[in-house]
């Protein structure tokens, strides 16, 4: 609105000998004020007035000329209000500016520029004081405003739009937790569409850092098509969101909404071979479960990109674990064949696995799977199950001692214990 002013003959090159030096490097000629814009700006009123005009052809010409009134007939949003407002009372905040020039002041293109922006900043300033209080309500604000849902969602992009112009015009910081409130509340209601899914990343974007990954980590849990991943991980990136450590929250998400409701219910190795129960009597060392099965598919986010290798590396090993030291054996496995080989060689690249101490409890931990998987399909396991259904005890306790002799075992209960 304000370049345009000057665009159309508000101000015009000073016909005098009138010249700033700029940097030191060239004239700048100063601007004079015309009546041109005045008489432009009648024109424009009197089409505003003209009823046999459409009213949104109206609209257009209130909206160039400071037409309030007219202006409002063709706003459909709450942002169309806000621009409205803010546009005519900016346009009358410029006319008195350089109405000073009438009395024949000069001045440059630059400082008339600067000073129109400083008009905005202004407005805002006062746009924040009026709806702070508001602001410090929160989602409450936005409850209150109607019972009409699809109005609560249009002025919670409103107030959303708001707060995010204050926080470019630096005027709030995004640690302000009306600011977090009002922006995480817009979030929920775009999640209400899944076309506005690659929307999303770009408000989250806005947060501090400390709240980016953890939003987007939940937003990721119901992301299941490849498609969808490969571009939520892109535009996460580009919205300057920690990838890496927005995965990372998503997979120990999973893990814990998947863990056992009941911890304690897990017997420890030597008390159930204690009691006589042997392994493959329990089907969640043979069969990989539907929660395992979340799980494993939620590291799957880590290989969608090459550059995440070494991420994924990590990860996985991590989950490998996890199953390992609840006694889930066919898990493991099937976690651990998400590792080819070519993964592992971009890791390699990447980063110096050696380097890391939680990689190499994890390659502890992967070795132990193939020596239990051998002991537990191996011929003598046969014939001690044989021998438990026949229930012969001492081949219990043959079973019990040589379990309990195993290196696999004494292995593996080390470093359950660390």
């Amino acid at each position: 609105m304000h370049w345009l002013a000057v665009s159309l003959l508000g101000a015009v090159p000073d016909s005098g000998n009138h010249y700033v030096q700029s940097n030191g490097k060239a004239r700048v000629p100063l601007l004079r004020r015309t009546g041109n814009r005045k008489l432009w700006k009648r024109t424009c009123w009197s089409l505003v007035v003209e009823r046999s005009l459409p009213p949104m052809e109206r609209a257009v010409y209130g909206a160039v000329s400071g037409h309030l009134s007219s202006t409002l007939h063709g706003c459909r949003t709450w942002e169309d209000y806000l621009w409205a407002c803010a546009s005519s009372r900016s346009e009358d905040r410029f006319t008195k500016l350089i109405d000073w020039l009438d009395d024949g002041n000069v001045v440059t293109s630059a400082d008339l520029h600067n000073q129109s922006r400083q008009i905005e900043t202004e407005l805002f300033r006062e746009m924040f004081n009026d709806v702070n209080s508001i602001a410090n309500q929160g989602s409450l604000a936005i409850e209150l405003i109607s019972a009409d849902v699809t109005v609560k969602d249009q002025f919670c992009r409103f107030f959303c739009h708001v707060v995010l112009t204050m926080f470019q015009l630096k005027l709030i910081e995004n640690e302000f937790e009306p600011f977090r409130i009002i922006v995480e509340h817009y979030l929920a209601v775009l999640s209400k569409n899944r076309r506005h899914l690659l929307l999303q990343p770009f408000y989250i974007g806005q947060l501090s850092s400390s709240r980016k990954s953890e939003i987007y980590a939940k937003i990721l849990q119901d992301v299941t098509e490849p498609e969808e991943r490969y571009a939520c991980l892109n535009y996460g990136e580009t919205a300057g969101i920690d990838m890496a450590e927005t995965l990372s929250l998503l997979l120990r998400g999973t893990i814990a909404q998947n863990a056992p409701t009941s911890p304690a219910a897990l017997v420890s190795v030597p008390q159930r071979l204690a009691k006589g129960q042997l392994y493959p009597d329990d089907s969640s060392y043979w069969i990989v479960s539907q929660e395992d099965c979340s799980i494993m598919d939620t590291l799957k986010w880590f290989l969608i990109d090459e550059n995440y290798a070494a991420a994924a590396v990590i990860h996985v090993l991590y989950v490998v674990r996890h199953f390992i030291l609840q006694e889930k054996f066919a898990s493991a496995k099937t976690a651990l064949s998400l590792l080819t080989t070519e993964v592992i060689e971009r890791a390699k690249v990447q980063i110096c696995l050696e380097d890391i101490p939680l990689v190499q409890q994890h390659m502890e931990a992967v070795n132990e799977i193939e020596d239990w998987h051998e002991y537990f399909v191996s011929e003598i396991f046969r014939v001690l199950l044989l021998i438990k259904q026949a229930n012969n005890r001492d081949g219990c306790v043959q079973y019990e001692e040589s379990f309990e002799s195993s290196n696999a075992w004494q292995r593996l209960a080390s470093l359950s214990a660390s």
